[in-house]
């Protein structure tokens, strides 16, 4: 991260900070009515959305200095899926939707398993 950064980079900064002290607030309603879609939408979208924030702020930091890693980057694009993907899911059986976001550990499983090998 660079010593100085710009204006839109701190928006940034800030924006994610939001989504990700909303982030309790959507794990308590989707713990409390896991069988009700929209409680799981909610979820899905503050994970989508912080994801999102911490990306522009990957890329912008990629423009003023060093830039992101591609590890980073995979993680937000993981993160966006499992949280589409639970979405999605929450049409046929809200209950089991939250079992999409297993799909997080992939990445370090990989990364190990690539080390590994």
């Amino acid at each position: 991260m660079p010593e100085t950064t710009s204006t839109g980079y701190g928006y940034w900064v800030l924006i994610y900070l939001f989504f990700v002290s909303c982030i309790p607030f959507s794990t308590m309603v989707v713990g409390r009515y896991a069988g009700f879609a929209p409680a799981v939408w909610l979820y899905a979208a503050n994970l989508i959305l912080s994801a999102l924030a911490s990306l522009c702020m990957a890329f912008l930091a990629k423009r003023e200095a060093s830039g992101p890693t591609e590890q980073r980057i995979r993680a937000d694009a993981v993160l966006i899926v499992s949280a589409v993907l639970s979405a999605a899911i929450s049409f046929a059986a809200p209950s089991y939707a939250t079992l999409a976001y297993l799909l997080n550990l992939a990445p370090p499983l990989a990364r190990r398993w690539r080390r590994d090998r």
